[in-house]
């Protein structure tokens, strides 16, 4: 059951970010997976903005280096 479970969490990054969520928000995983999917939803949506914001700040100051 573990190794199985362990598995799920390295594959599959949906699973995953419920115990991602889960120690952001320091809460248990139970009130993760009640907590309504449009509220779930709207986590995903904003942890990959902020991803992709994060991800661009970080390209830019690369050519910025490159550049010198």
């Amino acid at each position: 059951e573990y190794s199985n479970l362990k598995k799920k969490i390295e594959s599959d990054n949906h699973f995953r970010f419920h115990f991602f969520l889960a120690e952001q928000l320091h809460k248990t995983i139970g009130e993760i997976l009640s907590m309504p999917i449009e509220e779930f939803d709207m986590w995903i949506a904003y942890y990959e903005v902020k991803q992709e914001e994060q991800q661009k700040a970080l390209n830019k100051q690369k050519l910025q280096g490159k550049r010198r």
